[in-house]
């Protein structure tokens, strides 16, 4: 029987308890985690503190996979949301943000892809 690894990731907009941005080093550590998919959390793509780049974006390149990446919360200082990136093919089939209000700790919008 063939199985897959899965693992999920939020990966706080790529910034480390050091507070430096790195797409580089999320990618290492995915690469450690040996999976074929990982679903990531509070991505951004073209947000200041991220220097404007598609986070999801690099971290598929730098690992050669493919990606899909959908925006939970869009802004004017860009967005955030959620990408699944596999080593697999991948097509996005559907996108839907959630009803109801995030809990008031919580300022992203919750979705689903």
């Amino acid at each position: 029987m063939a199985s897959i690894r899965v693992a999920t990731y939020n990966v706080h907009g790529c910034a480390g308890i050091d507070r430096r941005c790195s797409e580089a080093r999320i990618a290492e550590v995915i690469r450690e985690l040996d999976v074929e998919l990982v679903a990531l959390q509070e991505v951004n793509r073209g947000r200041r503190k991220s220097q404007e780049v598609d986070q999801a974006e690099i971290i598929a390149q730098q690992l050669g996979w493919s990606h899909c990446y959908h925006p939970a919360t869009k802004t004017s200082r860009g967005n955030q949301g959620l990408a699944v990136l596999s080593r697999f093919r991948l097509q996005l089939r559907r996108t839907a943000n959630l009803p109801g209000k995030a809990p008031r700790f919580c300022r992203e919008n919750r979705a689903v892809m």
